[in-house]
């Protein structure tokens, strides 16, 4: 016997259910695989162990002289003894050891915070989303990867004005991916609130619901062109390495790429 429509419904219904809430987990645990491998995060999390390391160094640096100097103290002032010679000992072989580790952790903080420097921010989060516009927000993920790679061939690397622009570019840009990503939260709260509405005011949900999904999908297409031009700036920014004087084309490029992500996150030009 085949099972009735309303059980049918129900089971099809469970079953979408179930295909969404995998893809989701897969979002979350693919999030948090790419978080923990994004450049920029990796670099901070280096420079604060080298923090870390180098002032531990210090503590036994300190550690190592105040004992070795306490114990000439008691030597001066007491007797000699084989313990205190001993510990003197140790005391400075500790200190020889730790200073030239303290000298290395200051060169190793002041490279890393250079390297901080020269990186983009770290993206912004990526959050599950609805399945409504998991294509369209992956399209996003992927174009923003692209930018990046993209921003960060644009103009010569010891050029302070090229590296300002850039910098401008990637959070304008990180603006603009969080505005849109807010958009897809937003959309996935409407969604839940539509699913227990009936009437008029599911049909008026379903309208609002129409209405961000092309937001997003306006605005995702927008961000690709601004990528696209990108890719007009690096070829432009070639010229650099032979013609300096193509620079001031290259920042107006810069310029125009970060005014158009600012109109994409609501900021407008500035």
């Amino acid at each position: 016997m085949s099972r009735p429509p309303a059980r049918t419904r129900q089971a099809r219904t469970a079953l979408v259910k179930g295909i969404q809430a995998a893809g989701q987990v897969r979002d979350v645990a693919g999030e948090a695989l790419r978080v923990r491998r994004d450049p920029s995060r990796v670099a901070v999390r280096r420079h604060a162990a080298a923090k870390r390391r180098t002032v531990a160094w210090s503590l036994v640096s300190l550690g190592a002289a105040a004992g070795g100097a306490l114990q000439v103290y008691w030597m001066v002032t007491d007797a000699v003894t084989a313990g205190a010679v001993i510990w003197t000992v140790f005391a400075l072989a500790v200190l020889l050891w730790s200073v030239p580790q303290v000298t290395l952790g200051l060169k190793d903080v002041r490279y890393r915070r250079k390297l901080i420097d020269t990186l983009p921010p770290p993206q912004p989060d990526r959050p599950a989303v609805p399945p409504m516009v998991r294509r369209q927000i992956q399209r996003l993920g992927a174009l923003s990867d692209g930018l990046r790679q993209l921003v960060g061939m644009i103009g010569l690397v010891d050029d302070d004005a090229v590296l300002a622009l850039r910098r401008e570019v990637i959070a304008d840009a990180d603006a603009a991916e969080l505005r849109l990503r807010r958009r897809a939260q937003e959309l996935a709260g409407l969604l839940r609130a539509r699913d227990v509405s009936a009437g008029q005011g599911r049909a008026g949900l379903d309208d609002t619901v129409r209405m961000i999904v092309e937001e997003i999908d306006r605005g995702v297409a927008e961000y690709g062109e601004l990528v696209t031009a990108a890719t007009d700036t690096v070829a432009a920014g070639e010229q650099l390495r032979v013609q300096p004087e193509a620079l001031e084309h290259t920042t107006d490029r810069l310029r125009s790429l970060a005014t158009g992500m600012r109109a994409i996150s609501g900021a407008g030009p500035v």
